[in-house]
């Protein structure tokens, strides 16, 4: 058994298991990558804001959103950046990812809207973005 110190609260995030390794997000604007045998840090990326959402892990890359109002995906070996798109706006949905696309809700004045991040596998590049409008009041 080990405990990993975090350098701030982890907030509403819950851990994300994917080959041996953890993922965490946190208070501290940092996502954290530790081995689940040893709760040795592999690596932790920074964020403009603190991480409330739950990453989820496909195609090698860990995606997640920030109150820096942008999403992620970084990738889980080295812990660099793949992308981020610009939400406008606290991310705060765990996002859902299946074979080939990404999505996650954004409340934006009081609507929620979906982005749809379609992937080029298994590279994690963007390779389109579509906003859906929001649905009718």
């Amino acid at each position: 058994m080990w405990k990993f110190p975090a350098m701030d609260n982890v907030g509403g995030s819950a851990p994300f298991v994917y080959e041996d390794n953890v993922f965490i997000g946190s208070e501290d604007k940092h996502l954290y990558s530790i081995q689940t045998r040893t709760g040795r840090q592999n690596w932790r990326f920074a964020t403009g804001g603190p991480i409330y959402t739950s990453p989820r892990v496909r195609f090698e890359h860990a995606f997640f959103g920030s109150d820096d109002g942008h999403f992620y995906a970084v990738n889980v070996k080295t812990g660099r950046s793949a992308w981020k798109a610009r939400a406008y706006g606290a991310v705060r949905s765990t996002p859902f990812v299946d074979d080939e696309r990404v999505f996650f809700w954004h409340r934006r004045w009081l609507y929620f809207f979906v982005w749809n991040w379609p992937l080029v596998k298994p590279s994690g590049r963007l390779k389109q973005n579509v906003m859906s409008p929001p649905p009718p009041l």
